[in-house]
């Protein structure tokens, strides 16, 4: 037998280092009601056939409870769900009595706004020490697709943070390609101009952030990789200049008034001729921006509260015409990536930490945009899209 040279503490200390999701096994009890344990050792096991595994300790008072039920689901906790984690890490009696489910296909339950679910037939039980391994063949799987997971990490919970991050919705992937294109181009930009960069695009009913790169060092940023934003003017404005006919009429009419609307044409058709678009400081952009840091306006237009639609749609958000704005007033300038038909295939969009010093800087800033976005525009094809 080998000699450790090593002692539990460390074991455990050295192994925290990898950080893990979050997940709750859920299943039904032999009594018909439902239980469920907290597990950060959760993994897939095979493609084919589809195995995933996780490892309850032998010494859980839960996992009893759950060991006689032939399925059990895998609910992957998303980043706003620390509270449901600590309630299932708990002694509470009933942890389901104030965490709202609804039942998988097998009966187990699914945990409202959890990231993912994994439903599964189980397929095996083996020794592993102190802990159990637990072989379970899937049955059934969902991801929610603006929704971040939750992370444990040295001890502590918390999500997912990187100065380049991509989107992973299935409906995005060849969007995805491109903003992959576009990578080394947008984290030169963001070490050049001390920003945030972000590349997004118009996906159906939705503007999508696609890929980000650069952080503040306040840590806020423009909004989360991943999140869908409904067209609902003024959201989407900064796009519509490359967009389709049919997308442009279609936003061009849940504008308010036909005065707003003539507005916004015009404005529209100024950004096409000069190659790029604008937002400028307001109190209302101020307001939008805290509202995506805080996630209220992260779901799809048919997920929106009646508020949210209110809200958005008598935000007058300045999508301002850069000859007229002074530049120390500018916040935001996006550019467009086409493909050689003149489709458009990303939009990427600068935010800066700071004011800038004059037109100059905006002069420079509009230039380095637009050459990134030709040096990505000609590795592209109309077949990308």
């Amino acid at each position: 037998m080998t000699r450790m040279t090593f002692d539990s503490n460390q074991f455990r200390q050295v192994l925290g280092q990898y950080p893990t999701g979050v997940c709750i096994i859920a299943a039904l009890g032999t009594d018909g009601k439902p239980v469920g344990m907290t597990v950060g050792s959760f993994s897939s096991v095979s493609l084919d056939p589809p195995l995933v595994g996780f490892m309850p300790a032998k010494s859980s008072t839960t996992w009893p409870k759950l060991r006689d039920s032939p399925t059990f689901c895998v609910n992957v906790l998303s980043v706003d769900q620390v509270e449901v984690c600590r309630t299932f890490a708990s002694k509470a009696a009933d942890k389901f009595q104030e965490v709202p489910w609804r039942p998988a296909s097998s009966g187990s339950p699914v945990i409202e706004g959890v990231a993912a679910y994994i439903d599964c037939d189980l397929a095996e039980v083996l020794d592993a020490g102190d802990h159990e391994i637990v072989i379970g063949r899937v049955r059934e799987l969902e991801f929610a697709a603006s929704a971040m997971p939750l992370l444990f990490f040295r001890g502590g919970y918390g999500g997912f943070a990187t100065s380049a991050m991509t989107a992973s919705d299935v409906d995005l992937f060849d969007h995805l390609r491109i903003a992959d294109a576009a990578r080394s181009e947008m984290d030169a930009l963001a070490s050049r101009f001390d920003c945030q960069v972000v590349a997004s695009s118009v996906v159906g009913e939705a503007v999508v952030l696609l890929a980000s790169a650069g952080e503040f060092a306040d840590g806020t940023s423009w909004s989360t990789v991943g999140q869908r934003f409904p067209l609902v003017p003024p959201m989407g404005a900064p796009l519509m200049a490359w967009q389709p006919p049919p997308t442009v009429e279609a936003w061009l009419a849940r504008v308010k008034t036909d005065d707003e609307r003539r507005v916004w044409r015009e404005r529209i058709r100024e950004d096409r001729d000069r190659g790029y678009s604008v937002m400028v400081e307001s109190t209302h952009l101020a307001w939008f921006t805290e509202q995506i840091n805080r996630r209220e306006l992260s779901a799809m237009i048919s997920a929106l509260t009646a508020e949210q639609r209110r809200a958005l749609a008598e935000l007058p958000v300045k999508h301002g015409d850069s000859t007229a704005a002074p530049a120390g007033s500018i916040r935001r300038i996006f550019v467009p990536v086409t493909t050689s038909d003149g489709a458009l295939a990303v939009a990427i969009g600068l935010r800066l930490a700071r004011p800038m010093a004059g037109p100059e800087q905006l002069e420079s800033c509009v230039t380095a945009l637009k050459e990134a976005a030709l040096r990505v525009a000609i590795t592209l094809d109309p077949a990308d899209l």
